[in-house]
Parts: C-alpha cells; sequence; structure tokens
C-alpha cells in the first residue's frame, strides 16, 4: 500500500521517524502499516477539529455581534496559525464554507437589491437648507460633490455652490482633511487665476469644514455643447469653418494663459470651459454661435507647476478629449495649439514634449 502512494513514502517517515522507507527495507510489516495510518487519521482528526474550532468561533455570538471580516464577507483570519491552518483546509476540505466559491450563487434580485442598499442620499449643506433662502436646483452630480445653482446671496445674484459631501466608505478623519484640502486648494487656484487675468469663475465664499464652496455663476453654455450645434450633421467643409477656427484660437489663447501664470488644470475637456456670450445675448442665442470670452472652470484638479512636462500631459488631455467628443474636428485642433504658441513664450518646450508624451501613449508621469 505504501509502495503504490510515493508522497505517502515521503511524507510518513518524516512524521515518524521510526518508520523508515520502503527503498530501505524492501516492504514493511503490518505493525508498521498499522501505526503508519493510526497517524494519518490522527493528523486528519486534528486538523478537522481545529476547522471545526475556528467555524464556530467565527459565527455571530449573542448580541448580534459578529466576528471581523476581511471585506469579502468571510470571517478574517488574523493569527498565522489561523492562516496555516485554513490553507491546510482548503485542500482537504475543498467545500468549506471559508470558500466564496462555497457558496451558492445571487440571483438577479438579490444582486439589484445589493446594489440599490449602497446608494445613499447625501444631505444636503447647512447653508442650502435655511427655510428663508430659495431652495437650489441639483445642476450635475459628480465622482467627488454636487453643483447647486442658488440664490443664497442675494435673489438677484445667482450662484454656484460646490458640494463635496461626506464619504461614509473612508474614515471620518481622513475624508475631513481630503475635503479640506480640496476646497482650499481649488480655492486659492481660482484666486490667483483672477488676480493674474485668467477668467475663471470668481470665489464668494466657502466652508472648508462644512465641505462647499460658492463661486461665480457663468452665463453660458459650455464649449462642447457649441460645437457640437455647429458640427450639426455636416461632414465636408468643416476645416473651412473661420468662426470654429477663432474659436479653437480662443481656446488655445485661454490655456497658454493658464499655463504662463503657473497652473496646470489637470482635467482639460470642452466640457469644463464655458463660452460666456457678449452682453445683451442670453444663453438660448448663443448656443448655435461661437462668440463670446472663454471661461475655464471645474479647477477641482488643478495645481500649481512650472515643469514642462506637466503642461504637456495637459494638453494631450485637451488633444485626446477633444478628438473623443468631437472627432469630427480633428482638422482645426491644429489652431488650438498655434493659439496656445502664441500666448505663451515657453510654448516651444511645452509642445516638444507633448510629442514624447504621445509616443508614451500616458496621460500621467509615472514617477516614485
Amino acid at each position: 500500500m505504501c509502495r503504490e502512494f510515493s508522497s505517502r513514502n515521503i511524507i510518513i517517515p518524516l512524521l515518524n521517524p521510526k518508520i523508515s522507507s520502503p527503498a530501505e527495507n524492501g516492504t514493511q510489516s503490518s505493525p508498521q502499516m498499522a501505526d503508519c495510518l493510526v497517524t494519518c487519521a490522527s493528523i486528519v482528526f486534528f486538523v478537522l477539529h481545529i476547522g471545526l474550532f475556528l467555524r464556530l468561533t467565527a459565527a455571530p455570538v449573542a448580541g448580534g455581534r459578529r466576528s471581523p471580516t476581511n471585506g469579502t464577507g468571510n470571517p478574517s483570519l488574523s493569527t498565522p496559525l489561523q492562516r496555516v491552518i485554513s490553507v491546510i483546509l482548503s485542500g482537504i476540505v475543498p467545500k468549506t464554507k471559508f470558500l466564496s466559491s462555497a457558496l451558492p450563487p445571487k440571483s438577479p434580485t438579490m444582486a439589484a437589491t445589493a446594489s440599490e442598499a449602497v446608494v445613499h442620499e447625501f444631505p444636503l449643506p447647512a447653508i442650502l437648507t435655511n427655510p428663508a433662502s430659495t431652495p437650489p436646483t441639483l445642476i450635475t452630480q459628480g465622482a467627488e460633490g454636487r453643483l447647486y445653482k442658488t440664490t443664497y446671496l442675494l435673489p438677484s445674484i445667482p450662484c454656484a455652490l460646490k458640494y463635496r459631501p461626506p464619504k461614509p466608505w473612508r474614515h471620518p478623519i481622513l475624508d475631513q482633511r481630503l475635503t479640506r484640502h480640496r476646497i482650499l486648494s481649488e480655492a486659492r487656484i481660482l484666486s490667483k487665476c483672477r488676480r493674474d487675468g485668467l477668467r475663471v469663475p470668481d470665489v464668494y465664499a466657502l466652508d472648508e469644514s462644512a465641505g462647499w464652496l460658492m463661486l461665480e455663476w457663468v452665463q453660458g453654455t459650455p464649449v462642447r455643447v457649441n460645437i457640437n450645434q455647429r458640427l450639426g450633421n455636416r461632414t465636408e467643409g468643416i476645416e473651412d469653418d473661420e468662426e470654429l477656427k477663432d474659436l479653437m484660437r480662443r481656446i488655445g489663447a485661454a490655456v497658454g494663459k493658464m499655463h504662463s501664470i503657473g497652473i496646470i488644470h489637470g482635467d482639460l475637456t470642452t466640457s469644463n470651459m464655458m463660452l460666456n456670450p457678449p452682453a445683451g445675448q442670453t444663453e438660448t442665442d448663443n448656443v448655435s454661435g461661437l462668440e463670446g470670452e472663454i471661461v475655464i472652470i471645474d479647477l477641482g484638479l488643478a495645481s500649481g507647476g512650472v515643469h514642462d512636462e506637466d503642461r504637456a500631459v495637459d494638453l494631450y488631455v485637451l488633444e485626446r478629449a477633444f478628438g473623443s467628443t468631437h472627432p469630427r474636428a480633428e482638422c482645426v485642433f491644429g489652431e488650438v495649439l498655434d493659439a496656445y504658441k502664441k500666448s505663451f513664450k515657453q510654448a516651444g518646450v511645452a509642445l516638444k514634449k507633448l510629442e514624447e508624451v504621445r509616443m508614451r501613449g500616458r496621460k500621467r508621469s509615472m514617477l516614485g
């Protein structure tokens, strides 16, 4: 019997030094074989009892308290002994309840219920719950926060309120520090841009502890909307559209101005640029037109930087976003780079870096 299983010939002599391998004795006597079987049975019996003990200690106890989990719903194995025994059990008892594969598959109804359970309805910031003020209007919701239109300051002055709600999946202290840092950073960058002559929303008020930033409400529409309305269903003659080219030059000049004062946007797209219509025109009048001033918005990911690599990555993000959002207008994107070169003295070095970033094919530099 020991000759049929080569692994047993190796393991049993290690567990019991009195039993030598068949290579040394030829064949084993029946007492030695009995000792071999008893030893194997004892090991299996011991391991199974340890597994039962672990399951009992991991089960819910009185009062509704449950054992710690490792993030997957399975009991966490905190000690080295528990981890070693779990590995042994995974080989001996493959269908043990420690393994997620042993659990029954979830039905579509259960999956839908679970997905609905993780949706959190964040409350409004305290500043917007004042009964004396007009209820705010939710404009958009992103991954980091929400944008409201409110007349909190004066009924005749609309303003935009960016609110970063608490993230329940983050540690409260870490969440407060991140929110505070990001709100203060965006407010400082916006103030610097306004001071240096770049058209961005003005900062009215902020409360970094409560997680909100109140900004000027920029009249107009996103550049993305105006370009799409201008293109319509056209497939020819786009490269000869002088009004569209002029808009591209204004975009390039705005980006060049931003880089010249040492600001890196971090998320340059035509959705993060507003086209502020001239005085006397409304948003509806200018949807199909391309007149107006470029206003750069959403500087939540912006940072201060004077490295040409960062500027090149900023341009690369804009180029890729423009190509994916307006593929038919890629033929006029060169106007953006030409205007960028004219408005920024160090544009030559940044454009050379842009060629390297294109060859590399990465949007972010991986340093560290």
